[in-house]
């Protein structure tokens, strides 16, 4: 069995923002949002759910922090988030999501994955 990668591709051009999804095949399908890797079906419900074409990016990086969060199945294992972006506020060029952000994105998912644990 030969092995390979799936990737991830984000541009902006002309018409706007685009995410594909280039498989091992080299297959390509785009999409508004995805998920690769372990834990990719739940990630992919949970992305499906969300308005993204209403979303600011900023918004969708706390919604993108919340099933991370949620995703990730060892809670005694703690794990580091790394996100990046490619919209108007970071000026059409992939970069990574400034640090301050992404630290109020996973502080925000826990509370709310902490709250949703309560009401249950």
């Amino acid at each position: 069995r030969t092995y390979g990668a799936t990737m991830l591709l984000a541009t902006y051009d002309k018409a706007g923002p685009a995410l594909h999804v280039i498989d091992p095949s080299g297959t390509s399908y785009r999409y508004f949002g995805a998920a690769v890797g372990k834990g990719r079906q739940l990630a992919r419900n949970e992305i499906e759910k969300l308005k993204l074409s209403e979303m600011t990016c900023r918004e969708a990086v706390v919604e993108a922090a919340k099933i991370l969060h949620r995703v990730h199945d060892d809670e005694a294992k703690p794990f580091e988030i790394e996100m990046t972006w490619v919209c108007d506020e970071s000026g059409k060029v992939h970069q990574r999501v400034p640090a301050d952000l992404l630290t109020a994105a996973s502080t925000a998912a826990k509370a709310a994955l902490d709250e949703d644990d309560m009401d249950e």
